[in-house]
């Protein structure tokens, strides 16, 4: 049923990754995969956006170097990750384990390295972490990987009707698209220009312009494809899925890609 808890009997921890070009709904659909399967969802923006609003010295050097106009180094955010794990272990110990689906990081081959290393060191630290499908001595510390698929031309026409409120960062689209095959509603606020979940001022990001789309697509393409491709030599359970139908018809799909995947991933790591 749409909007239901799964119940999942599946590996004691799990670690997903989910993938998409800008615009996808990575952030939607992980809320979605969080709510229904009990999956922390972890994003790298927020974390860095958190520890910016902490004070701490990390989130002050992280400060410093947006302030500067420069790209958060790839191991501070890595730095966050293991902290954050390690919190999680901590908070979710005796329970059902940890289980994560990670969005936003790794986009690049070396950050891939710096996250299989944060995992393994958390892993280490924790006395098993992750200890699922691959967490227990595979080649890979992350046991599952599902790709959100989009036409580029409809990725381009949503990011362009995208608005994020400046106060908590909650997002909505003014752009309905439908064709044949294709039915994804608009989102709108509830009150124009008004955010419905703290009340703040909704604004369109300077780089969601098409032509700007454009090219991001583009790269995420060039990003994605040695990613992917890590992953599948990795011998990582790697999968795609169409989400050009609105939310509520794809997040059961969705939903069910990733409960069979923690699933199997559950039997594998009892039969190991």
């Amino acid at each position: 049923m749409a909007g239901s808890r799964h119940a999942v009997s599946g590996a004691r921890n799990f670690m997903m990754l989910l993938l998409g070009a800008p615009g996808s709904g990575k952030g939607t659909y992980a809320g979605v995969i969080s709510r229904r399967l009990g999956l922390t969802h972890l994003a790298t923006g927020d974390l860095v956006r958190a520890e910016i609003h902490s004070g701490s010295a990390l989130g002050k050097a992280i400060r410093g170097q947006a302030e500067r106009g420069e790209l958060v180094q790839d191991g501070l955010v890595a730095e966050l990750l293991r902290a954050e794990l390690l919190r999680l272990q901590r908070e979710k110990e005796g329970a059902n384990g940890v289980k994560v689906v990670l969005e936003g990081f790794p986009r690049t081959l070396e950050q891939i390295a710096l996250l299989e290393t944060a995992l393994r060191d958390t892993l280490a630290s924790a006395q098993g972490l992750l200890g699922g499908c691959n967490g227990g001595g595979g080649s890979s510390a992350v046991d599952y990987v599902l790709e959100l698929q989009l036409k580029d031309e409809h990725l381009v026409r949503k990011m362009a009707g995208r608005r994020i409120c400046r106060s908590c960062g909650h997002g909505f689209n003014l752009v309905t698209i439908v064709e044949p095959g294709v039915n994804m509603p608009a989102m709108p606020p509830k009150v124009p220009g008004v955010c419905d979940a703290c009340g703040g001022e909704l604004t369109q990001r300077p780089d969601d312009q098409p032509e700007v789309i454009a090219r991001r697509v583009a790269a995420y393409h060039g990003q994605a494809e040695p990613i992917l491709r890590h992953y599948r030599e990795a011998g990582v359970r790697l999968e795609a899925i169409d989400v050009s139908a609105s939310v509520a018809v794809c997040a059961d799909p969705v939903t069910q890609r990733v409960s069979t995947a923690m699933a199997d991933c559950g039997a594998r790591a009892e039969a190991g």
